[in-house]
């Protein structure tokens, strides 16, 4: 069993762990990209739709504004949004990434447990019996 359990760590080493500054310095040269790197599909695409759309509508407001002469108060407030969903799609990159890495860690030690830990082993073994009523 000591063999198998040594097995089942050096797989857990293997096992792909991500950065979570890689995946906010992804997500901050392009909005949604931390997220893909992460396999977060959706989080990544809707990152990116949301970001791109708020700083495209503030852009496209600034120039529709400036043409007629006009304050640039709604192109300002897209802009803070997009600014907002931008800085919040970087966090959201690196929540990612430590989800991530946190997932791949409590899978393998429910495997460690199921595999080598669980109760039916221990009272085969050591003659201990357990109560699973609570």
């Amino acid at each position: 069993l000591s063999g198998d359990l040594l097995t089942a760590l050096d797989e857990y080493e293997a096992r792909p762990q991500v950065n979570p500054y890689l995946a906010a310095g992804l997500s901050a040269v392009l909005p949604g990209s931390g997220q893909f790197y992460t396999d977060a599909f959706a989080d990544g695409t809707s990152a990116f739709l949301f970001t791109a759309g708020t700083l495209g509508a503030g852009a496209i407001m600034y120039d529709l504004e400036r043409a007629a002469g006009r304050p640039n108060i709604a192109s300002g407030i897209f802009g803070v949004v997009g600014l907002v969903f931008y800085l919040a799609n970087v966090g959201g990159a690196f929540q990612s990434a430590v989800r991530f890495n946190n997932f791949e860690t409590r899978q393998f030690h429910q495997e460690i447990r199921n595999s080598f830990f669980h109760l039916d082993y221990i009272e085969k073994t050591s003659g201990v019996t357990f109560s699973t009523a609570f």
